[in-house]
């Protein structure tokens, strides 16, 4: 149901300012909407993209590098005029018999026939499904939301493509193959999937990790500091109840100790949050109780095993029985901090961490010194793989009821670049 206000006199309401909240908020601008206000219960932007600053230098407590494959974040990084920096040094990955960059690592298992004949077989499943290359994840076909490992068994061709990257999509926290729908990861790769016949074998068989990949000098974060400067953004805001049945068809919304009355809202917090403030209808109070999260924390730590600029997925633990293991290793800042991620089992606490780091650094005969900074996020948003296509497909059909849009980063996948994606896709797409 799309939006049919006046531009130059609806007030809009957007909670939270993640990226998804704030591409909401410049796509609405540039369409010409006048009063446009986005609530943020915290004291800065960006929701789980956050930085932790130690000895003067700032480190991501979420994601961390972006390609040159991710065109419209390149656009918003260009536009204003952010400092980033290239990574020079091909992730590894890493396991018992030694590190491996991913060619190196793939070659081990494939022959070039069959990862050219993966390629193609990408290539084809991309053009018959749109739902890979467009943002949302309604009306999927269902062959797409069986988890990896069965779609897998069912493509064989697409094996030396997607078996090769599990250590890092994994790692990067998008849940476990043996039970994350095939689409997340199909959307994951085809940003990569761009370009000339070349431009295309170079960037997808190096998951555009290599001279293609960039991170924020100063932080991820501070980029979305700069990105929503001409927003009006109004941090603190602890939404009470938003009702949506208030006098002349205004919605009204309690705020800290004050009400505000709008026109329509855009729900742009995690769907399981809304719950606490929403007056919720028995639909979308049944979809957002579905949502699942994972408990995927970042650490900094001192420790002396990595070389400056290395980065570390580790292939052998990246199965849902090793739950808890450190996934992922990265020394990108080149000042021997390291920061890690894990997924941390229900019931542990940085003991548990610390204790992991010391078996990690110890079993590469390094030296492990002590935690600096532990950051937990409910991160990779996502809904048991029987349900998808049915969750989907209903929260689809409460768009625009009760002049009320959902842009959490569930609808899509929840990276940066996905959530600015839909963000700018569900403008176009409704008002």
């Amino acid at each position: 149901m799309n939006y049919s206000g006046n531009k130059n006199e609806s007030k809009i309401a957007i909670i939270g300012a993640g990226m998804t909240g704030l591409s909401v908020g410049k796509e609405l601008k540039r369409k010409g909407y006048k009063h446009v206000t986005i609530y943020e219960k915290k004291d800065s932007v960006g929701g789980k993209v956050g930085i932790f600053d130690h000895e003067n230098i700032s480190y991501d407590t979420g994601a961390v590098f972006f390609s040159s494959s991710f065109t419209e974040l390149v656009d918003e990084v260009r536009r204003h005029n952010i400092d980033t920096v290239k990574v020079e040094k091909r992730f590894q990955i890493a396991e018992s018999k030694g590190n491996f960059n991913l060619d190196e690592y793939r070659s081990q298992y494939y022959c070039g026939r069959k990862i050219l004949i993966s390629l193609l077989s990408f290539a084809k499943l991309s053009v018959l499904n749109s739902k890979i290359r467009l943002p949302g994840l309604n009306n999927v076909s269902p062959e797409l939301t069986l988890p990896m490992n069965l779609f897998l068994e069912q493509n064989p061709s697409l094996k030396p493509m997607f078996i090769p990257l599990k250590s890092m999509l994994v790692g990067m926290g998008y849940g476990f193959y043996e039970e994350t729908p095939a689409i997340y990861y199909l959307k994951l790769l085809y940003p990569y999937f761009k370009g000339s016949i070349k431009e295309k074998l170079s960037s997808i068989f190096n998951l555009g990790y290599s001279a293609e990949t960039y991170y924020f000098q100063n932080g991820y974060q501070r980029f979305l500091c700069e990105y929503s400067k001409d927003l009006d953004v109004r941090f603190s805001s602890n939404i009470k109840k938003i009702n949506r049945n208030g006098s002349d068809n205004k919605i009204c919304i309690s705020i800290n100790e004050s009400t505000e009355y709008f026109d329509c809202i855009i729900i742009a917090t995690p769907l399981n949050d809304a719950l606490n403030f929403l007056d919720c209808s028995e639909l979308e109070i049944k979809q957002f109780q579905r949502v699942k999260c994972y408990n995927y924390y970042s650490v900094q730590f001192d420790a002396d095993f990595m070389s400056p600029g290395e980065t570390f997925f580790y292939s052998e633990i990246n199965t849902i029985d090793k739950t808890g293991e450190i996934l992922l290793a990265t020394s990108y800042k080149q000042n021997g901090i390291i920061t890690a991620y894990l997924h941390l089992p229900s019931g542990k606490d940085t003991s548990y961490i610390e204790h992991k780091l010391k078996r990690l650094v110890e079993s590469k005969n390094g030296t492990f010194n002590k935690i600096i900074h532990v950051t937990p996020n409910n991160y990779f948003p996502h809904v048991d793989w029987e349900e998808l296509n049915s969750f989907f497909n209903e929260l689809e059909s409460l768009q625009g009821k009760n002049a009320t849009f959902f842009a959490s980063s569930i609808m899509n996948v929840e990276t940066v670049f996905e959530c600015l994606r839909y963000g700018q896709y569900i403008c176009r797409k409704y008002f």
